[in-house]
């Protein structure tokens, strides 16, 4: 636990004390999970900005009156 107590400890050395201290990985698995969760939200948000974006062209086409469409 002493660690912990350092000015330099890091998340990631703090949640591998608290494994160490209950004999799990559970606290390191939940680390890696949200960096794997952080890694792939930009992707997501990107994504989701595309598609907003094509809803939008398509609404500025304008097919009444009927004719060709530049």
């Amino acid at each position: 636990m002493q660690p912990l107590f350092d000015d330099d400890c890091t998340r990631e050395r703090a949640l591998k004390c608290w494994d160490k201290v209950f004999a799990t990985t559970f606290f390191s698995e939940r680390l890696e999970e949200e960096q794997r969760a952080a890694v792939a939200a930009p992707a997501i948000i990107t994504s989701a900005g595309l598609l907003s974006q094509t809803a939008v062209a398509a609404a500025a086409v304008s097919s009444a009156g009927g004719g060709r469409h530049a």
